[in-house]
């Protein structure tokens, strides 16, 4: 379900209340839960995928030279 929003003066949107009240509230926990379950699901297939396959020590290194970690400060710094 798409809610209407109203921008209100300070450029902030409101949800219409209207709307907001014929949300069925059991549907949106049972997406939630799907949505939780799909997470785990994929985290697992991560996981899994790095036990079977890990990093090796310089599959990332060449990109440290353009990491930056904070002001004017760089990988190894």
């Amino acid at each position: 379900m798409i809610v209407q929003a109203k921008k209100i003066s300070n450029g902030f949107f409101i949800p219409m209340i209207e709307e907001l009240k014929k949300i069925n509230k059991e549907q949106i926990l049972i997406k939630f839960e799907i949505i939780d379950s799909q997470i785990d699901q994929l985290e697992t297939k991560h996981k899994l995928g790095y036990l079977s396959k890990p990093v090796t020590s310089n599959e990332f290194s060449h990109w440290e030279n353009e990491q930056v970690w904070g002001e004017n400060e760089t990988w190894g710094s």
